[in-house]
């Protein structure tokens, strides 16, 4: 068993990543722009941007990367990420295709869906808060997402099913009814810890730093589903989709580094004791999951990736 080398699940043709958490919506936007409230169409519909799928792997190397951000004085610069970032995430593996033009009802959403994974997509934040202002993100995203190794199928998920409460205000009608409000009861952990020279050990320390749910979620995957398919844009199997960060209403369910520090302003304690804010060189982050109802219990394995100096 030692000498097996886990591969990439499916072969990934198209990713979207969504923003379906309000509780990390809302953080980003005190921390980024000072703001307290969302804008009125984030609680009609949800967004999100159409990610890179050749940098989609498991078990990941993750150069810390090279982009352009803003000094202080408004100059352009370039250089390595200063505030390299995880997100915490889950996301849904398309098993049934559609044509292109025939939407998907949010009724039979789910009929579309194959299983899930973990999902970490890496961000770089100082690059992010540059391009942001030209309306889109580039290079803050498209250099790595790492998944788990195994989908969870839907047919496994189902005991754990679970229901969110009603939307205020009320979604267009495509986007509520029966099935709009259902999601599952899946408990979600990260932890950084620095890798050990010994192959007997995983990592010579490590911290967690976020217990959260999928339960936190404001947007479920039947609204995802129905909403990018009303434009006629059609699924392929093997096509993935996110939730974005998963972040819960307490600290500890916080999703990122962003949030836990504040953007940068707060502290927390490293794996060895130090403190910190962002992700250093040599880190190695761990997102795991699992589901568990009575004597039921599944796991989803691992999504790691390690924190490698930037390649100049």
């Amino acid at each position: 068993m030692n000498e097996v080398e886990l591969q990439m699940p499916i072969q990934v043709g198209d990713y979207t990543d969504f923003w379906c958490s309000e509780h990390h919506a809302l953080n980003g936007s005190k921390i980024n722009r000072n703001m307290s409230v969302l804008p009125e169409p984030w609680y009609r519909l949800p967004g999100g941007y159409m990610g890179r799928a050749s940098s989609i792997g498991i078990d990941q190397d993750v150069h810390r990367p090279l982009g352009q951000s803003q000094l202080q004085s408004g100059d352009p610069h370039v250089g390595p990420c200063q505030k390299f970032d995880f997100e915490v995430e889950f996301a849904w593996v398309i098993g049934k295709e559609n044509k292109r033009g025939a939407r998907i009802p949010l009724e039979r959403a789910e009929d579309h869906l194959f299983g899930a994974v973990l999902m970490n997509d890496w961000s770089a934040r100082d690059f992010a808060v540059y391009e942001v202002q030209t309306g889109g993100v580039t290079t803050c995203k498209n250099f790595a997402t790492t998944i788990s190794p195994w989908i969870v199928s839907i047919e496994a998920l189902a005991p754990f099913k679970a229901t969110l409460p009603l939307q205020q205000p009320e979604p267009v009608p495509h986007l509520s009814g029966p099935g709009s409000r259902s999601t599952y009861d899946v408990h979600i952990q990260a932890y950084v810890g620095k890798p050990s020279s010994n192959p007997a050990i995983a990592t010579i320390a490590a911290v967690q730093t976020t217990e959260t749910n999928l339960k936190h979620i404001y947007w479920t995957p039947a609204q995802m589903i129905a909403y990018f398919t009303i434009s006629g844009a059609n699924f392929r199997s093997g096509d993935i989709f996110g939730t974005g960060t998963v972040s819960g209403p307490d600290e500890k369910s916080l999703g990122c580094l962003l949030e836990k520090s504040w953007g940068g302003t707060r502290e927390w304690e490293g794996p060895s004791g130090e403190k910190r804010t962002w992700l250093e060189d040599g880190d190695k982050v761990v997102i795991s999951a699992y589901c568990e109802a009575g004597n039921l219990h599944i796991g989803f394995g691992r999504s790691t990736g390690t924190v490698l100096p930037a390649l100049t």
